[in-house]
Formats: structure tokens, sequence, C-alpha cells
């Protein structure tokens, strides 16, 4: 039997602070409860995948790869963050990677029940696309500052035909 959180529970987390009761009564309907170990891959860059996830506790960092360099960390999110968005309104390939930092547990909500709860509600709709827009504008202002850092410290490159 799936473990799901309670109502109270999910309205604790930062993303859902802003929902209704009733909302969060249906978000606790979909949502199931998910564990990762420490460094364990959650999804790779290419792969597709239509969840939603919100840490309860720990830390994923978010990574990707380029052509002759190593993995890096975009950026880490904790407790009450979302990530695995890009997913959620349209069945697209994942453009980076997410893997468990330290042991992390999460609720992961099905992209599908997802719309089709904004979908019968609409006023569930909009309050739940304008929270995930706001996380969203958030995560590429931290992803520009990473970026920023980044460019200003860039990583060695590897010799021409070698890989990292």
């Amino acid at each position: 039997m799936t473990e799901r959180p309670s109502p109270m529970l999910l309205g604790q987390l930062a993303f859902m602070r802003e929902f209704l009761p009733e909302h969060l009564e249906r978000l606790a309907e979909l949502a199931e409860h998910v564990r990762w170990e420490a460094d364990e891959t959650i999804f790779r860059a290419g792969s597709h995948g239509a969840v939603l996830y919100v840490v309860r506790e720990g830390r994923v960092a978010i990574e990707f790869s380029t052509a002759g360099r190593k993995r890096m960390t975009i950026l880490t999110v904790g407790p009450g963050d979302v990530f695995g968005w890009s997913g959620v309104f349209a069945n697209r390939p994942k453009a980076v990677s997410a893997r468990a930092v330290l042991a992390t547990e999460a609720y992961a909500f099905d992209a599908a029940g997802l719309r089709a709860l904004c979908d019968a509600d609409p006023r569930f709709g909009y309050a739940f696309t304008r929270r995930l827009l706001s996380a969203v504008s958030e995560r590429l202002k931290e992803t520009r500052m990473q970026l920023m850092d980044l460019f200003a410290n860039p990583a060695p490159r590897a010799p021409r035909g070698e890989h990292i």
C-alpha cells in the first residue's frame, strides 16, 4: 500500500503553503511517498518522466553534463522545494539529471493526475500553475547565478579526443 501524506503535512512544505485546504486534500490523494539513498540517481537527462517531486527531507542535486566536462551541479534543492517540473505540462525529455545528495524522501505527483486536477478545477489549476511558475522563476534566477559563477571560474577542458 502506498504511503500518502496528510493534507496538513503537505501544507507545511514551502511549495504547498499557499494552497487552500480543499486543494491540499486533492493533492494528498495524488501524492506517493518516495525515497532514495545518498548518491542514488533519480532521473537522467534525456529520460522521459512525467512526475513532479516535492522534497520532504534530504537534498537533491540538479546536474548537467556537457561534452568535455565533468558532471556539474547547477542547483541543490531541499525540503519544500520542487524538481522534475519539466514534464508536468508537456512530455519532454529531461534537460538535466537529478541525484540524491543525502538520503532523501519526497512526494511524487503524477503529471497526468495533476493536469486532470487542473482541468477539473480551474481555481486549483490557476493556483497550481501560478505556484509552479513562481518556483520555476526562482529556479531560473538561482541557475543564472550559478552560471555566472561557472563562467567566472571555468572548469578545465579535457584534451581533444578524451572525455572526463
